[in-house]
């Protein structure tokens, strides 16, 4: 225990003159994946991968000489297909508008509603529907004109009869 040289470890320390847990000299090996553990063979191919599938229309001519389409003497057929017309059948919507701000807003409203479906009709080519919508929204638009109207004289007579009775009431007391 006199030796200067000895010195009694305490801890669990590597000693710094040992060599180091692998060889410098080997060189470091790649794996295909590096979260498999160590050892264990690549996966066989296909396995844990979708399979391959062929695709699931294939042209067939047939021999080069059979003049194309095999058992066919016709050719394919040209398809067309043509974008539908715009109709014009009236949307009112003018009309519709002018009855929304200044005769009956309710029936204005629902007049401008289907004048704007008039004009979606239209563009789409569908007379029916784009007649039948110009009809609904000229309809509703001739009512709020006429409750306007109505409205608009029944308050003028009934200023009027106020106006009457008030300055019948200021003359005889």
């Amino acid at each position: 225990m006199s030796d200067p040289n000895y010195e009694k470890k305490s801890s669990n320390w590597p000693d710094p003159q040992a060599p180091p847990p692998f060889s410098e000299n080997q060189p470091f090996e790649s794996e295909a994946d590096p979260l498999a553990p160590p050892g264990q063979p690549p996966p066989a191919p296909g396995y844990g991968s979708a399979p391959s599938m062929p695709p699931l229309y294939q042209a067939y001519y047939g021999p080069p000489d059979s003049g194309g389409y095999q058992g066919s003497d016709q050719t394919p057929q040209a398809i067309f297909i043509v974008p539908p017309q715009p109709t014009n059948e009236p949307d009112h919507l003018g009309y519709s508008i002018f009855t929304t701000l200044c005769c009956c807003l309710p029936l204005g409203i629902a007049a401008l509603i289907f004048s704007i479906k008039t004009r979606d009709a239209n563009l789409a080519g569908n007379g029916t529907v784009a007649r039948q919508h110009s009809r609904t929204a000229q309809l509703l638009s001739h009512l709020a004109v006429g409750a306007g109207l109505t409205f608009i004289c029944l308050y003028i007579i009934l200023t009027v009869i106020m106006f009457k009775a008030r300055s019948y009431e200021l003359q005889n007391p």
